[in-house]
């Protein structure tokens, strides 16, 4: 799944996707990042999502990249692989 974006489904009528980011060793170093199909910012506060900052490997560091979240994710009681 390395490279790809999926679509897993909708949340209040927006796509939401799963995109897996291959850092620098792959396959071994892909991440998986659960948001919507918008960019952060402006565009993300329209779809009712957060901002958030993940980390994506880039070599021997981490590097910063912010995706449009939907805000249960956010939720610190809600646990990470819970299924609704």
């Amino acid at each position: 799944m390395m490279n790809r974006k999926k679509v897993i489904g909708l949340n209040a009528g927006h796509k939401v996707i799963a995109e897996y980011v291959c850092g620098d060793d792959c396959p071994s170093l892909t991440s998986r990042h659960i948001h919507y199909d918008v960019d952060p910012g402006p565009e993300c506060d329209a779809v009712g999502g957060v901002d958030k900052e993940e980390g994506v490997s880039r070599g021997v560091e981490n590097a910063s990249v912010y995706f449009c979240v939907p805000k249960i994710l956010t939720r610190k009681d809600v646990a990470a692989n819970q299924v609704y």
